[in-house]
């Protein structure tokens, strides 16, 4: 086990239990000899090895990381609880059989190694997030090489500016119109996150129910399977008709193109949980919210990341086709007005296009990347 090659601060053997500290992590386990005579008990009852078996196997050893620890305590009757925080909230563990001394005396060697971690400022966190995705990610390069080689291109090839700008005329715009572009960039940011809010929330809700109930599930997901199938853009005049031009239309529009990534990720997501784990749940009497907080939640966690990171990307294409065609005010009008301008202002098309390139880069590397890492280090 991985806590035996760490040096251990304390040590308690008690009747049934062995409670390990160690600078990273808490351990709670069952000593040998009881774990060798319920393991016998319960292979010699059929009826328990999906219940008690994979109660201990879930259980035991009850590893608790340091870093994860908000407070140790020791309760009015002298048990030591420590409080971590999860991916939905903080849970407290109950340290069992330790005398008031041995409780007090880990609870306080909790607290020191808490307060001895070092914990990383937001803004030299956010500085090393960037400096990891963008100046120490190999692609960046690729994409330097893209640039030099189009400048090139354009001027050995001696291709006229209003048919294909150059890289250094589009960041001379970008850097011009600073201010412009990234106005229009909010305000379509803007439309898109509140459609994705949005259809989110009812999203979830049926992902969670269809993916917990089979029968509901069999009914209610071929109806979303036929209404996506139908082309997104066609259902722009429609909605246009019935809302109106302007931000609300695009609102809606991406609310109605979010909903299919989300659905499908998160009720995939929910339906891979095991059914053991719901019956081991279910035989420590744990209510409907304990269960969707400790068990579906953390599980679809990881899906849910992935059916917003997806519609987050394909709603961009929406969100752009949308003011190009409603006219809405934002970047995808900007980008029109300025292509179809007289004469054409390419320049500008193009750096209002590198904008959202940008801002769609920073927010994947930034936001989803960074919660992936941290949910597979968390898995592992």
């Amino acid at each position: 086990m991985v806590v035996q090659e760490e040096r251990e601060l304390l040590v308690f053997q008690k009747e049934a239990h062995l409670v390990k500290l160690t600078r990273k992590r808490l351990v709670v386990d069952l000593v040998s000899r009881h774990r060798s005579s319920l393991k016998t008990f319960v292979e010699s009852h059929r009826h328990l090895q999906k219940t008690m078996g994979w109660t201990l196997h879930l259980a035991y050893p009850a590893e608790i990381e340091i870093d994860h620890v908000i407070d140790a305590r020791v309760s009015a009757d002298g048990t030591a609880q420590v409080t971590t925080k999860t991916s939905f909230g903080s849970r407290t563990v109950t340290i069992p059989e330790l005398t008031r001394e041995e409780a007090e005396r880990l609870t306080s060697e909790i607290n020191a190694l808490v307060q001895a971690i070092e914990r990383p400022r937001p803004h030299r966190s956010a500085i090393m997030v960037l400096r990891t995705q963008f100046v120490k990610g190999e692609w960046i390069f690729v994409l330097i090489g893209l640039f030099v080689f189009w400048e090139v291109f354009v001027a050995l090839a001696d291709v006229p500016a209003d048919v294909i700008p150059t890289p250094s005329k589009i960041v001379a715009i970008m850097i011009e119109r600073a201010y412009d572009l990234s106005s229009m960039v909010v305000l379509s940011y803007r439309n898109l996150l509140l459609g994705i809010t949005f259809s989110a929330l009812l999203a979830m809700s049926l992902a969670f129910a269809t993916g917990l109930k089979g029968k509901l599930d069999l009914s209610l997901t071929p109806l979303v399977m036929l209404v996506y199938s139908l082309p997104d853009l066609a259902l722009l005049p429609i909605i246009v008709h019935w809302v109106g031009t302007g931000a609300l239309s695009a609102v809606f529009m991406c609310s109605v193109c979010a909903f299919a990534p989300i659905y499908f990720s998160v009720r995939e997501g929910v339906k891979a949980i095991p059914t053991d784990q719901f019956e081991v749940v279910r035989i420590f009497g744990a209510r409907k919210l304990a269960l969707l907080k400790e068990l579906v939640f953390p599980a679809a966690w990881p899906s849910l990341v992935t059916g917003f990171r997806l519609s987050f990307m394909y709603c961009w294409q929406i969100i752009l086709a949308i003011e190009m065609i409603a006219l809405v005010p934002g970047i995808g009008y900007y980008i029109k007005e300025t292509a179809m301008a007289s004469p054409p202002r390419l320049d500008a098309a193009f750096a209002g296009m590198l904008a959202v390139g940008i801002a769609v880069l920073v927010t994947d590397r930034c936001v989803f990347a960074r919660i992936e890492d941290r949910i597979g280090r968390w898995r592992r």
